[in-house]
């Protein structure tokens, strides 16, 4: 099973779905926002059975030229684990250019 991360839009703020290997989908919201940095962090238990179920709880993104950090905080029987650290970086420019087809 993969995992999927889904930022909208909602007009007020942005809120983040994660659909979980663990089979959960926590909802999180943007509390900060500052230059390069945005934190997102669970209100409530929306996505989850109860708050102490094992869940993703927050996630930190930095973003620096063409690198992206996330830092995820993961949420086990109400108590915050050590965080996850993923470090993203662009290699590469890739231009797509529309060309005609040839009939």
């Amino acid at each position: 099973m993969e995992m999927v991360t889904v930022y909208a839009d909602n007009g007020k703020t942005v809120n983040v779905t994660h659909y979980c290997a663990m089979g959960n989908q926590p909802q999180m919201a943007l509390k900060k926002a500052a230059d390069n940095r945005w934190d997102f962090e669970m209100v409530g238990t929306k996505g989850i059975s109860n708050k102490n179920e094992s869940h993703m709880h927050a996630i930190t993104l930095t973003l620096n030229g063409n690198n992206l950090k996330q830092e995820w905080t993961n949420t086990r029987t109400g108590k915050k684990t050590k965080p996850l650290r993923l470090n993203l970086r662009k290699s590469c420019s890739v231009s797509l250019l529309a060309k005609p087809l040839k009939s």
